[in-house]
């Protein structure tokens, strides 16, 4: 019999994933520390992007990443890097006020911080790409092709969010979409590095669907650790119950220390 406390999580949860799936979505597995986390969380750093001897600055701005070239001198990236963090408060003051988001309000932007920097755009070798969170259905990101035309990289970036916010399939078309749109490499790439070549229906298709499938299996590491081979449904809610019971358990232990330091230890925490 499982305690009235643990049974409602267990029937929030059961009923989250429901919904989920009656969207036609992936259902997410846990992340595994950082290495399992979405990269959202460094979008919004300005550290320079190391590429052996070279050097390369990198922004987001409302989901759409940005790229310079890259260059041997440190400090000339630095200052590439100082433009793009101008352009971005530019653009988020433009947005702030009630401006839509446009190839004219970015260009505009990066036109007046390199004209503070003493710099030439063109010097910059802009590369722009889409890149959306891909939650609730995925933890991971999700991104585009990258592109000299930001307006490419807009477009991208509109159907991208206007699909994630209708339902899974959406989203799924809505990336494969995108992932086929014709790839920027420049021609001053040094050799050796990757050569991106543009998706066919076909491959962009299967790239999605292999990113979902990765995330679609929410009981596999349940699975290994009841023993047998085969585990039944009792087992697994019994395993999801245990586990309940350990979370409960160390939030409320984690008032103890707090309560003690007011005298208050005897109290019965939580319940």
């Amino acid at each position: 019999m499982l305690k009235p406390r643990v049974q409602a999580v267990l029937l929030v949860f059961m009923e989250s994933r429901e919904e989920l799936k009656s969207k036609g979505a992936p259902i997410a597995k846990a992340a595994r520390g950082s290495g399992g986390a979405s990269a959202s969380a460094d979008r919004q750093s300005g550290a320079l992007i190391c590429l052996g001897r070279l050097y390369r600055a990198q922004g987001f701005i409302l989901n759409l990443r940005i790229l310079t070239v890259a260059v041997r001198e440190r400090l000339r990236a630095k200052a590439f890097q100082r433009v793009l963090t101008l352009a971005r408060e530019v653009v988020l003051a433009r947005v702030a006020k009630g401006a839509e988001l446009d190839e004219q309000i970015v260009m505009e932007a990066f036109r007046s911080a390199c004209l503070e920097q003493g710099m030439d755009l063109e010097a910059l070798g802009l590369a722009f790409r889409a890149e959306v969170s891909g939650r609730p259905y995925l933890k991971r990101d999700v991104w585009g092709r990258y592109s000299q035309d930001v307006s490419q990289a807009l477009l991208d970036r509109n159907k991208l969010l206007r699909a994630k916010a209708e339902s899974w399939r959406a989203f799924r078309t809505a990336w494969i979409s995108v992932l086929q749109s014709p790839c920027f490499v420049r021609n001053s790439a040094p050799r050796g590095w990757a050569r991106h070549r543009d998706h066919t229906a076909l491959e962009a298709e299967a790239i999605v669907d292999m990113a979902a499938r990765k995330q679609c299996c929410p009981w596999k590491r349940a699975k290994r650790r009841v023993e047998g081979t085969t585990a039944t449904a009792a087992q697994l809610i019994a395993f999801a119950a245990e586990a309940v019971e350990r979370k409960l358990a160390a939030q409320e232990q984690s008032w103890i220390p707090q309560l003690e330091s007011h005298g208050l230890s005897n109290l019965v925490y939580l319940k």
